[in-house]
């Protein structure tokens, strides 16, 4: 009997590269650079104008302001309206200044990763790990996240897996510039809705350079409520009220014109956290109305330790979070990946990774299918060639 012409190892090879390279070319395709592509949106423009001062829905954060025990339903729309409203004692004050301490003396630490932030000469931007920080950080997020009614509100406004997309502290020292009106994500019918929670962490005066804010801009191109005399300043009266934000809505930081000789400690600082609709939320909320599937708004700084991605609401309260989280992309219930963020970052920016662009990668995915392809018909070819030689050496 004659031997066969290739062999069972050598089809092996050769299917496992086909199903291998098809299996490549279809996931990098169709999970990351479908995706980026759909996230190829400069600003849009659908829906949004110029905003006049007739937009502006409210001047003292007093008038949005919800205490403990408010109404759910209330607040809720008040957010959808405004984008924005205010929330009482998310941190007891006794607790906001231990946090506030503990930040501050984080921002000393010179191996300590800084994020960006806008006008960034006096000021700080520090991003947390929740598995190895100071106990006071992570006792601090719950209890934020366990108070009434700001937790059934961003359940409600995000549903009850809602995930955690930015963990962080800012902190402007005296003489930190103003920084210019500007909205921290795109509007876009492609993009999940996403909320940012700001806690200042002391009582807080506009001299300090208090987040300044334009209420009811959410679905604004320009707004300037300085120009107007309708800015809305989060000038607190003790740490630990927060306000909850659209991510859309024009604010800005405010100058720390806290004069040194005062004798008063000027650094403000603040605590916040964002969250989006997970991806794992129902359905219908998944795609838009053209079948594309939603994704993270472009435009976001998502000031968050990469392994601290894909959490959500009930794992950060129940510190039931895997360390692999940042990878999931299987789980039932999860938060947005680290690769998913990544790349709407990165497809907000620019076209290029590295030496290559989008287009390049394109490309090259469809030859790798091309080349998956082909070794799948060589593998039929290799089989069909087998079983003639098979059946040659039984006639023999």
């Amino acid at each position: 009997m004659k031997p066969m012409p290739f062999g069972i190892n050598a089809r092996r090879v050769v299917l496992g590269g086909a199903l291998g390279a098809i299996a490549a070319s279809l996931f990098v395709r169709e999970y990351f650079l479908a995706p980026i592509h759909l996230q190829k949106y400069e600003q849009e423009t659908i829906g949004q104008e110029d905003c006049t001062p007739d937009h502006v829905t409210a001047t003292h954060y007093k008038d949005l302001l919800f205490p403990n025990g408010g109404n759910v339903t209330t607040a809720a729309d008040s957010v959808r309206h405004h984008g924005v409203s205010f929330f009482e004692d998310l941190l007891l004050p006794e607790k906001a200044a231990t946090l506030r301490d503990y930040i501050l003396h984080e921002n000393r630490n010179s191996d300590r990763f800084q994020e960006f932030v806008l006008e960034n000469e006096n000021r700080s931007h520090l991003v947390f790990d929740l598995d190895r920080e100071d106990d006071i950080v992570y006792d601090s997020v719950r209890a934020v996240l366990t108070q009434q009614p700001l937790r059934g509100v961003v359940e409600e406004l995000l549903a009850p897996d809602a995930a955690l997309m930015e963990l962080a502290a800012i902190t402007a020292y005296p003489g930190a510039a103003f920084q210019d009106w500007h909205k921290d994500t795109f509007l876009s019918d492609r993009s999940v809705d996403m909320y940012s929670l700001f806690i200042p962490l002391q009582k807080t005066t506009r001299e300090m350079g208090a987040t300044a804010m334009c209420a009811g801009t959410t679905a604004c191109l320009n707004a300037d409520c300085d120009k107007w005399g309708m800015t809305m300043y989060a000038s607190v009266d003790k740490g630990g009220t927060g306000a909850l934000m659209n991510s859309r809505l024009f604010h800005r930081g405010s100058a720390n014109a806290m004069p040194p000789e005062s004798g008063v400690d000027g650094t403000r600082v603040m605590f916040y956290m964002s969250w989006a609709e997970a991806p794992t939320r129902p359905n219908a909320n998944r795609t838009n109305a053209r079948g594309e599937r939603k994704l993270p708004p472009a435009g976001g700084t998502y000031a968050i330790r990469t392994d601290q991605m894909g959490r959500t609401l009930p794992q950060l309260i129940n510190r039931s979070w895997s360390r692999l989280s940042y990878l999931d992309f299987w789980s039932a219930s999860r938060g947005w990946n680290f690769l998913e963020v990544a790349l709407v970052k990165f497809a907000a920016d620019d076209d290029e990774i590295g030496e290559f662009n989008l287009e390049d990668i394109m490309d090259g995915m469809e030859h790798l299918l091309m080349v998956g392809l082909t070794l799948l018909v060589l593998h039929a070819f290799m089989a069909e060639r087998e079983l003639h030689h098979y059946r040659k050496n039984q006639q023999e």
